[in-house]
């Protein structure tokens, strides 16, 4: 049934309630069964979570209609009803959550972002003005004013109360708190009110800042007359702490201001120099007022950093015009000059009397705080500085910023210049800290008071100008007696004309005092050696010549240095740029021995005066005058390009391998290589018998000549060990050119070639590809292959079997021992000789009977074969002749009386050249007894 519980809203729910549905379980009573258990839990947690997601949901019409008429009743006492402390719960809930349901005239805040008062008379007497600048407040009435005290309270949290104490408190906290900032409560110039939140808004610091900046960003500065002195003090301790969201005017806010309190023509804007209007002055006297009180306590790091003031016009000019505070162009510092300073007969323009001088500050127009803020702002800010004729550093900036006037006037005026710049600088420049002598030496870098000294073609003589010496080129104090130089466009010399000049270079260390030999090989050649003038080159000559007179005993290092350059003056002339120059190490001394390997025609001997003078001097500098391994392949590169006259050519080639050369005379493997192939060597051709170019590869010594002459040249002039070695001709000779050499001996008869080229292969072991050729030399003057020779001593020599097989001549035979005995030869035969003979006496027989030269070779190798020891089956393979000149095998050949008849003359009979002696060793069968075996009757002849 239902409940009456005094809120505002009903509660459904499914809760546990008694049996006659009269009431909810335990409500009322303290009894903790389980249905009592679930109305606790259901009141503490569900029911205050939809109530609370009700106030959320309708917060944004609440503070329009509702306001806290949907919140829980306050007048409910705790009488242990569950639903008597759900106002409890749901402040707890919104508190601690810090949910946005608080109701203000705008709009629903959360707990932590409201300011919470008791209605009364601060609403009534400021609801309008918090409205007016939507101050999030948040109004209750006095039992929910004490309940959020209360349970705020139990929850540790602070709550935010608007109260007339509230800005006393804030004010002795020295803090606005992040609400008011974001709030438009500060009023402005602009009659409007704006919030702290976006940029910092503008603190006049009295009522004539306000004054003069009062038409300048009205909306941006905050008007004192509507502040209240509380107010105002809490700001400046906001400022004084650096606020970002307040502060006061800075010198920088100038440049914004500038516009809207200084009047000027817009077409002016671009100058650097404009008029400057009477009814300005007075404003521009309070502007440098303005700006010295702000620069007051401020360090010279800070002034230093004003470049916002740069493109504002804050200068005064004399005759009645005002310049830009920053030197954007000209850069030109502003002059204070007094009346009957020496610069004003410096500056004077004698032709109308006037003083020409330009950029001289009307210090009438400002206050003499002001110069001294400019001056000081000027030692840090050289573009600033304001220059007076007896400050030497102030004078110097404006000097240079000067310097195409000071550059335009007199020598004699530049002179008087010089000369107080001296003065100056002894007085003041030694109590200068280390800093500011550094920037004066810049300075005075710049200034055209100087005395350069110069030279223009034909460089025969000097000539001096007043200039600067700045700092793009290296300025070198004049080396005395130095021959005339030519411009060097990273040099500059200079020479000082009198003691106050001298003064200042030395005082500033202005030129280098640099050595001879480092001005001259570092500068000075480099730079000629570009130039291509016949002109210059003479100049060049005068000072090699001067470089070498100051050292007659040269250093190592100026050896070193020396050599690098073409300072040798050649004594070839160029019809093009006159005098040429080479390197010492490309010159050859002609006094040495190298120097026949020179051609008349090639540049590379010194001009005869120019040695004459410095010929000690040259040869300790490295001009050539011994052979070395440049020297030398430079030499073979030129015979084998350039074409010569060969019979000169022989004479140099003759000349180099005369030279001598030490034991650390090394090639490179590379030039080695080069020096091998290419052809650089004029030999005789035997053939043509005309001077050809070849390479030492391709060529032999004259020692090898009849090993190689047929294959390679021969160079006609005998070389020692070491230039063998060089050319590589102490190498042994391949065994592919020997053998051609071997061929071609052979088909010439060349029997002195043969023997040398035998004996060389000899020595070189294996000499098993000589079985092919036909080179060992028989007794009867033929060269034979060496497996038709025999050892002579054998009985071949007492029973010849050539020309089938032979013996091996035998002086032949002692001059080529080893030769012969790597190759096999010997001198007893064995059956395989005679089978071997035997085939070859059959192919050379052409009609199948033996030639009488046949015939003897074969009863020559038939009598051999009687004296051989050996297989009784070889020896049977040994055919024998019969009386028609045929060979027979021993089977078929039978001797004995060859006068019969019948079938047994049929008998093949031995040749009659056979000996009776040779028949009976041969153990041939006789005709009757072979009749007898095979049962044939003889008949005999003479019985017919």
């Amino acid at each position: 049934l239902p409940i009456e519980t005094g809120h505002p809203v009903h509660i459904h729910g499914l809760f546990s309630i008694v049996p006659d549905r009269g009431r909810l379980s335990s409500s009322g009573q303290t009894s903790r069964d389980m249905g009592s258990q679930w109305n606790h839990f259901m009141f503490k947690k569900c029911v205050v979570a939809a109530w609370t997601e009700l106030l959320l949901g309708r917060r944004h019409i609440a503070w329009q209609q509702d306001f806290f008429k949907l919140w829980p009743r306050l007048n409910l006492s705790h009488t242990g009803e569950l639903w008597s402390c759900l106002d409890d719960h749901i402040l707890d809930q919104l508190i601690a959550q810090n949910l946005p349901v608080w109701n203000t005239p705008h709009d629903c805040v959360a707990f932590a972002y409201g300011y919470f008062v008791l209605k009364g008379d601060i609403t009534q007497l400021y609801g309008c003005a918090f409205r007016a600048i939507q101050l999030p407040l948040v109004s209750l009435d006095l039992p929910m004013y004490q309940k959020l005290l209360e349970r705020a309270s139990g929850l540790s949290e602070e709550v935010r109360i608007l109260s007339p104490k509230f800005l006393p408190d804030m004010e002795k906290q020295s803090q606005i708190g992040n609400e008011f900032r974001s709030i438009r409560l500060w009023p402005t110039l602009q009659r409007s009110l704006t919030s702290l939140r976006d940029e910092p808004i503008l603190l006049p610091r009295d009522t004539e800042e306000l004054a003069l900046f009062s038409s300048s960003r009205k909306c941006e500065t905050l008007d004192l007359e509507l502040l209240t002195i509380p107010v105002v003090g809490l700001l400046e301790r906001h400022v004084a702490r650096g606020s970002k969201w307040v502060r006061h005017r800075a010198i920088s806010d100038l440049e914004l201001d500038w516009t809207k309190i200084y009047s000027i023509d817009p077409a002016d804007m671009h100058l650097e120099i404009c008029a400057r209007s009477e009814h300005n002055d007075e404003l521009l006297r309070r502007i440098w007022g303005w700006l010295s009180a702000r620069s007051k306590g401020l360090g010279k790091s800070t002034l230093l950093s004003r470049h916002s003031l740069d493109d504002l016009f804050l200068i005064p000019l004399n005759g009645s015009r005002i310049r830009k505070f920053g030197c954007s162009r000209a850069k030109a510092p502003t002059l204070i000059l007094e009346d009957g300073d020496w610069m004003w007969e410096l500056l004077l323009d004698k032709s109308t009397g006037t003083n020409s001088a330009d950029l001289i500050l009307d210090s009438k127009m400002i206050p003499i705080e002001a110069v001294e803020l400019m001056i000081s702002i000027a030692t840090i800010r050289a573009d600033l500085m304001f220059a007076t004729s007896s400050n030497l550093q102030s004078l110097l900036a404006w000097l240079v910023a000067n310097k195409e006037f000071i550059c335009n006037i007199p020598s004699r005026q530049k002179e008087n210049l010089t000369q107080q710049l001296s003065l100056l600088t002894w007085q003041q420049g030694r109590t200068l800290p280390t800093e500011s002598k550094r920037l004066m030496k810049q300075h005075m870098l710049q200034l055209p008071i100087f005395n350069q000294v110069t030279a223009t073609a034909p460089y025969k003589a000097s000539s001096t100008r007043r200039t600067a010496i700045g700092t793009s080129t290296r300025a070198i104090r004049m080396i005395e007696g130095l021959p005339p130089i030519p411009s060097i466009p990273s040099l500059a010399f200079f020479d000082p004309c009198d003691t106050h000049e001298t003064n200042l270079l030395d005082f500033f260390d202005l030129l280098k005092q640099m050595p001879l030999l480092d001005l001259f090989f570092e500068y000075i050649v480099l730079h000629m050696e570009e130039a291509k003038d016949p002109v210059m080159a003479e100049a060049k000559l005068r000072l090699v010549d001067f470089v070498l007179e100051k050292n007659l005993r040269p250093s190592d290092s100026f050896k070193s240095r020396f050599s690098k350059f073409k300072l040798v003056h050649s004594a070839v002339r160029s019809s093009y740029d006159g005098i040429r120059f080479r390197l010492p190490a490309t010159t050859v001394d002609p006094t040495s021995t190298i120097s026949n390997l020179f051609f008349d025609d090639e540049d590379v001997f010194p001009e005869p005066g120019f040695l004459k003078r410095h010929h000690e001097v040259l040869k300790t500098c490295g001009i050539l005058r011994r052979l070395t391994p440049e020297i030398l392949m430079e030499r073979v590169h030129n015979f084998a390009t350039f074409p010569r006259d060969k019979l000169q050519l022989i004479v140099k080639v003759k000349h180099l391998f005369g030279l001598p050369f030490d034991k650390n005379f090394n090639l490179t493997p590379t030039s080695l290589t080069q020096f091998r192939t290419l052809k650089w060597l004029p030999v005789l051709c035997s053939t043509s018998k005309e001077y050809q170019m070849v390479s030492p590869e391709d060529c032999r010594a004259v020692d090898d000549k009849e090993v190689v002459d047929l294959v390679l040249c021969v160079f006609e002039t005998s070389v020692t060990p070491d230039w063998k070695a060089l050319l590589g001709w102490n190498r042994i000779i391949e065994r592919e050119t020997l053998t051609k050499q071997l061929k071609k001996s052979l088909a010439q008869r060349s029997s002195r070639r043969v023997d040398k080229t035998l004996a060389y292969l000899s020595s070189l072991g294996d000499c098993s590809v000589l079985r092919r050729y036909p080179c060992i030399l028989s007794r009867h003057g033929e060269y034979l292959l060496p497996e038709r020779l025999l050892l002579p001593g054998g009985l071949s020599t007492r029973y010849p079997l050539a020309p089938f097989l032979d013996e091996v001549e035998p002086s032949f035979a002692k001059k080529h021992t080893q030769l012969l005995k790597e190759l096999s030869i010997r001198q007893d035969m064995t059956y395989d000789d005679l089978l071997r003979v035997q085939s070859m006496v059959v192919e050379s027989t052409q009609s199948g009977k033996l030639s009488n030269e046949n015939l003897s070779v074969v009863v020559s190798l038939l009598e051999i074969s009687t004296r051989l020891q050996g297989d009784s089956k070889a020896s049977s393979l040994i055919m024998i002749p019969d009386t028609e000149g045929k060979l027979r095998s021993r089977a078929e050949i039978v001797c004995g009386d060859r006068a019969v008849a019948g079938k047994a003359a049929s008998f093949s009979f031995v040749n009659p050249k056979i000996s009776p002696d040779l028949v009976e060793h041969l153990g041939l069968e006789n005709a009757y007894a072979r009749a007898t075996r095979l049962g044939i009757e003889i008949e005999d002849i003479d019985d017919d």
